[in-house]
């Protein structure tokens, strides 16, 4: 039977990556080497290049026709359907695609066939796929029978394929866009709480357990050890997302046991060697601890076989190595509070107060009847302002369900027109899913913007077709705010088309792109830190990762440079955990007749607020013994039956320890003024 015969030389052999200007295309070309291990092996070339046509280019090297089976042989071949329709470059072994840009997405359709004597084909390709095109190269199956998953040729440089066959057989090389992007759409906003379910709640930067590796050396003096006793400072707890609270590694010992009852596990036997530990030699045993502190072992020693006679005395404490606290997953109240918090929204109104992000036309859109100017926008001055709009318990559903219509009247029953800016928007004044998807957009865009997902995502562009095509995301999130307002007498002329008004399925039409958007990369919440660093410093804010690969979305496409990340105000903790209780000064201060008391606890405690007169009598009670959680808490006084004077506000934190028993006990007073 007539040997493989080589289809390129040596110098043909390799990745050529031609850079040129950013986002622009690329003249890229992939070599796949194949065999089927006889001495012959063979090899195509696959790629981008600027000056490629969609049909065989002699100059480009398009031209070579395959050869008569059954020898063994491995070339391009046409895709005739579906995504990367190839229906000119039958046989080649060079197909190279025209390129437009880093992201673009194609795909090849490589036929192979094993000479006779040969074996399962072999393909190997060269290391560095990952920064190169878009950096997500996948060897596919081409069989149609599911033989193998994907092959991720950025992690690996070779692939066996699992059948050998004389006859044709196929494979697909598919390149596209690596980069990840993270959104948000209105329930995942409307319904984030803390790890005890408190919807609207960030989670707080206070480390719940412990992770160390303690190295325990056995003296040098002694027999080999055969039992070990360790005394940890804190309960052994499970690993996170496990319920088995046993210490993490203790090798070579292969039990590990404690005598201490359930969630009090700090003294433990480690039993059973796979060899003695001998004199001089250490041992590393790596465990949880349950409290949000450094664990530390006091004591150790080893003992015989029986467990009761001390070799070499006691010992300690041991040495600890990999110290980490744990903390909670933080949520999206997190990420909120800390664009809130770094100026992430500079925006002011006319009277120089911060707007926050704001959804309508900015300023007045149109007067009434009484030549009154009339505003159509809701605006979020504080991240508490945008849970409001998100989440309201007082409706059904808590979320806004309605259909996307202009904000011209309140929904809840009244009929009432809206004629100024609305802090908040809950969904039982004015129920509107555009609004909603409109605000979640505007919230994504700016974590992007401060790196706090992955960076660029208002200038990817929007490619679904219809009156929206070709515009970015920034741009969308801009027509929501024109499309909301139903302003058609100030719309600038290049929007006016897309006639947004009560009369016009504009704005369903609007409404479904932006929350296929907004659903287009949202996903789990994850992070890749909780006090991540910002601008290479070690100070940042909470950091997501991105959920999707923008090259899955297929209604969008990454054409835009991306801009710098912006300096915004250093990261600063917003809702920080006091040392000791803080009372801080009621606001207003002089009030009438209703004033904000607010302050922070060092730990969840039960609380007691009161009121009293100059006197001392008791007037009022805010909280009574109630059980409140570590961090800032609110409270409010109204006085309208109370004259006008000096009054004084008293909080009591008892805590409790972790084994629930009482704790300290924290007292606070100040005054305020009621003036009528």
């Amino acid at each position: 039977m007539k040997k493989a015969r080589v289809f390129c030389g040596l110098a043909c052999l390799g990745l050529f990556l031609i850079l040129v200007p950013a986002l622009q295309a690329q003249s890229i070309r992939l070599v796949l080497h194949a065999t089927d291990h006889l001495i012959a092996p063979d090899s195509v070339t696959v790629g981008f290049d600027p000056l490629a046509t969609n049909h065989i280019d002699p100059a480009l090297g398009e031209e070579e026709q395959p050869v008569p089976p059954p020898t063994f042989d491995v070339r391009s071949t046409t895709i005739t359907a579906g995504l990367g329709k190839d229906t000119c470059l039958l046989g080649l072994k060079k197909n190279l695609h025209k390129g437009r840009s880093i992201s673009q997405s194609d795909r090849w359709k490589i036929a192979f066939q094993s000479d006779s004597a040969g074996f399962p084909v072999t393909f190997t390709w060269i290391a560095g796929l990952a920064t190169t095109g878009g950096g997500k190269w996948l060897l596919q199956d081409g069989s149609g029978s599911h033989l193998f998953p994907d092959v991720d040729m950025t992690s690996q440089t070779s692939f066996t394929y699992p059948l050998k066959d004389v006859n044709q057989q196929f494979i697909f090389i598919k390149v596209s866009d690596k980069t990840t992007f993270r959104t948000f759409v209105q329930e995942s906003i409307a319904v984030a709480h803390d790890n005890k379910g408190k919807i609207g709640k960030a989670e707080k930067r206070k480390a719940y357990a412990s992770f160390a590796c303690f190295t325990c050396t056995n003296p040098g003096a002694n027999p080999p050890g055969v039992r070990l006793h360790v005394e940890f400072d804190q309960a052994v707890r499970p690993a996170p997302g496990s319920v088995d609270a046993s210490p993490q590694s203790y090798a070579p010992f292969q039990n590990a046991s404690s005598t201490d009852p359930p969630g009090k596990q700090k003294k433990w036997d480690f039993t059973n060697p796979t060899a003695a530990v001998t004199p001089g030699a250490s041992v590393s045993i790596c465990v949880y601890g349950d409290k949000g502190k450094a664990n530390g072992a006091k004591k150790y020693w080893w003992t015989d076989a029986g467990g009761t006679t001390i070799q070499g005395g006691k010992q300690g404490p041991a040495t600890p190595t990999s110290p980490a606290l744990l903390y909670p997953m933080p949520n999206i109240n997190n990420v909120g509070e800390e664009l809130y918090a770094q100026g992430s929204f500079p925006e002011l109104d006319i009277k120089g107060k911060p707007v926050g992000i704001r959804a309508g036309e900015a300023g007045a859109v149109s007067k009434d009847a009484k030549g009154k100017d009339i505003f159509r926008e809701v605006t979020h001055p504080k991240w508490k302002d945008v849970l409001k709009t998100m989440y309201d318990k007082k409706f059904a559903g808590s979320v806004h369900t309605g259909p996307p219509v202009c904000m011209t009247t309140f929904t809840d029953g009244s009929g009432k027109p809206i004629v100024k800016a609305q802090a908040g928007m809950p969904a039982s004044k004015h129920n509107n899913k555009l609004l909603a998807e409109a605000v979640a957009l505007k919230l994504s865009i700016a974590a992007s913007v401060t790196s706090k997902t992955p960076v660029g995502l208002g200038q990817l562009t929007y490619v679904g077709g219809g009156h929206y095509n070709g515009k970015s995301v920034q741009n969308l999130s801009e027509l929501a705010d024109t499309a909301l307002s139903c302003d058609t007498s100030t719309t600038p002329a290049h929007v006016k088309r897309f006639h947004f008004d009560e009369n016009n399925d504009s704005l369903l039409t609007l409404y479904n792109v932006i929350r296929s958007i907004d659903s287009a990369f949202s996903g789990p919440f994850d992070t890749l830190s909780f006090l991540a660093p910002q601008n290479g410093k070690p100070s940042g804010g909470t950091s997501l990762p991105g959920t999707r690969s923008i090259s899955d979305v297929p209604f969008l496409l990454h054409t835009a440079e991306i801009p710098p990340v912006v300096n915004f105000q250093p990261f600063r903790d917003p809702d920080p955990i006091p040392v000791n209780l803080e009372l801080r000064q009621n606001y207003p201060n002089p009030f009438n007749p209703t004033t904000m008391i607010e302050f922070s606890l060092p730990e969840d405690a039960i609380v007691t607020l009161k009121i009293y007169n100059v006197l001392g009598q008791e007037i009022a009670t805010l909280f009574d013994r109630e059980a409140l959680d570590l961090g800032i808490q609110t409270a409010e006084f109204n006085a309208n039956s109370l004259p006008s004077g000096i009054y004084f506000y008293r909080v009591v934190a008892e805590t409790q320890t972790d084994d629930g028993t009482a704790g300290r006990t924290l007292t606070m007073v100040k005054k305020m003024m009621l003036l009528k």
